[in-house]
């Protein structure tokens, strides 16, 4: 949740995007590959909640 509201608030899902995963990885001394796979888990997460995949 911590990354997720980073992003959020650092401009990430912005377009143009206003940070990258470098920027967000050194606020969380984190690295940036670990930023993308943690984005990208909780992206998928939030998708398959709202999208019904049923129908």
């Amino acid at each position: 949740m911590e990354l997720l509201e980073l992003a959020v608030r650092a401009g990430y899902y912005e377009v143009p995007r206003e940070t990258t995963h470098r920027d967000l990885a050194s606020k969380l001394d984190l690295s940036a590959g670990t930023v993308s796979d943690r984005l990208q888990r909780i992206e998928r997460r939030l998708i398959t909640a709202y999208v019904d995949w049923e129908s």
